[in-house]
């Protein structure tokens, strides 16, 4: 059969009992908030990371489309004049022919270079979205990293709490035994 705790000790302990425990929950409510501004911060870097690489893919489209129209644009520039000498080559002299291919050969080496130029900027972009993308990885690892050296030390401040509580249980039982003692 149990004892009963004498009335003068439960008076004692019983408000520090409500005290640590209302502790517990307000630590509780701090992690509560914690975790939740932890995600919320986690979900915003998600969120930039996103608009980021749509921003970068719009500009990456932009580019290529108006690179493209330059292109057709070229051509079609380049075709015209082609045209034109053509009819203005065959009035005239053989001279003049190899004038023409020499210009024709001149206009093909530049559409060349040109692309040459921007397939190279296109990739220098694809490269800095590369390592931007890298860049917020590393930040979010980062982050994770952060918050599981945190959840690490609540599961420390956690432990230490209950090994507190369990302590001062053993108190109160020791302390039960001694009045028991005392009393016989």
């Amino acid at each position: 059969m149990a004892e009963k705790i004498p009335g003068w000790l439960e008076r004692i302990l019983l408000p520090r009992l409500s005290s640590i425990e209302g502790e517990l929950k307000a630590f509780r409510g701090e992690v509560a908030g914690e975790l939740k501004s932890i995600n919320t911060r986690i979900d915003s870097l998600q969120i930039e990371l996103q608009s980021r690489t749509a921003s970068l893919e719009k500009e990456i489209s932009s580019l290529r489309g108006e690179l493209q129209s330059r292109v057709e644009g070229l051509e079609k520039e380049m075709q015209s004049r082609i045209g034109a000498l053509e009819k203005e080559l065959k009035s005239k002299v053989e001279g003049f022919e190899r004038e023409l291919q020499s210009r024709t050969m001149s206009l093909e080496k530049e559409v060349s270079s040109f692309r040459s130029e921007m397939q190279s900027k296109i990739g220098g972009l694809e490269k800095e979205m590369h390592s931007r993308i890298m860049s917020l990885e590393k930040e979010i690892s980062s982050l994770r990293n952060e918050m599981n050296a945190r959840f690490d030390s609540l599961e420390t401040k956690v432990t230490l709490i209950e090994d507190v509580t369990k302590l001062k249980m053993e108190v109160k039982a020791l302390t039960e035994k001694m009045a028991a003692v005392a009393k016989a």
